[in-house]
């Protein structure tokens, strides 16, 4: 078996490369373009003597994973064992998906079955490393960008409490940076709230309002609820959906609490409106709160916002 030295060494070179740049990407580190460059040379340089039989001492699993050490430690600047031992497992799992995506699409195009005591690296075409190679990054990328989504959404989730006539009502609540929405009169600022989280806190007669109407209706047939202070409460909001304009029915608490874990940041008078649909997907929250209900609100506005006695708003 013939074994072409540049055409090996450049091949583990851009290997290396593309895993070590995907490393740091995954774990959010900040790295300098010509470490990387220099660790993954030195990577090729160690498979390219693994052609040499007198070196097989040097390939055994527990020399492998000091190289993978060795590499990270040339890439990336380490300034803790947790953090090194966070990186040579995220370069071993990037180095097995793109592996396994290069053999994958080696096999996919194959149209005779092959023994996979047969598969050799030299059987593998630049044509099966570069498609192969695109697939396992595009993958990783979708994986890390959906689950990097996910964790920093997680970071904008509060726990609320709604009260309104004495009744309470708790949720999961979403700070929705690009919530736009503010009522027609006051220009408040609106927080979205899930029909079946809004119920508990209305009165009975209320609740019966919006059973008996279709929500499109809400608006038109407010003459028939016999909710009167609920009727003092209700604002109108404007709202674009998808090629037209339209109304959202809302009304005023008496008080929203937001915990936002080392305070509670209560807002009174605060508008909320009324959603019919489901806000998240897999029911993480049930509540979209306006980010002038957070943070900055304008002392112009309805809501007034205080802390509860001895926490401080930043």
């Amino acid at each position: 078996m013939y074994v072409y030295v540049d055409t090996l060494l450049l091949l583990n070179l851009i290997m290396n490369s593309i895993i070590l740049f995907i490393t740091a990407w995954v774990s959010n580190i900040a790295y300098v373009w010509w470490r990387i460059l220099l660790s993954a040379f030195c990577g090729a340089i160690y498979v390219l003597f693994g052609v040499l039989p007198q070196t097989a001492v040097f390939y055994s699993p527990l020399a492998k994973v000091a190289v993978s050490v060795a590499l990270v430690l040339i890439a990336f600047s380490v300034k803790s064992w947790k953090a090194l031992a966070f990186l040579v497992g995220v370069f071993y799992i990037i180095s097995f998906v793109l592996g396994g995506a290069v053999v994958g699409w080696f096999y996919f195009w194959q149209s005779t079955g092959l023994n996979a005591k047969e598969f050799a690296l030299n059987q593998v075409s630049w044509t099966d490393l570069a498609g192969g190679s695109i697939m396992g990054v595009l993958f990783l990328l979708l994986l890390v960008r959906r689950m990097k989504a996910r964790i920093d959404r997680r970071h904008l989730i509060f726990p609320v409490i709604l009260e309104y006539g004495g009744r309470k009502s708790e949720a999961q609540a979403m700070l929705d940076t690009g919530n736009r929405l503010y009522t027609t009169v006051g220009k408040s600022p609106v927080v979205l709230v899930e029909q079946k989280i809004a119920e508990p806190v209305l009165g009975p007669l209320a609740v019966k309002y919006l059973h008996d109407n279709d929500p499109e209706n809400w608006l038109a047939n407010l003459d028939q609820c016999l909710d009167l202070r609920w009727l003092e409460r209700i604002e109108i909001i404007p709202y674009q959906a998808v090629g037209a304009r339209n109304l959202l029915l809302g009304f005023r608490l008496d008080w929203l609490r937001v915990m936002t874990g080392n305070r509670v940041i209560t807002v009174k008078n605060v508008v909320v409106g009324i959603y019919t649909g489901i806000l998240s997907s897999d029911g993480m929250y049930t509540v979209l709160l306006h980010p002038e209900i957070v943070q900055n609100v304008n002392s112009e506005r309805k809501a007034d916002v205080c802390v509860l006695p001895g926490r401080l708003l930043n």
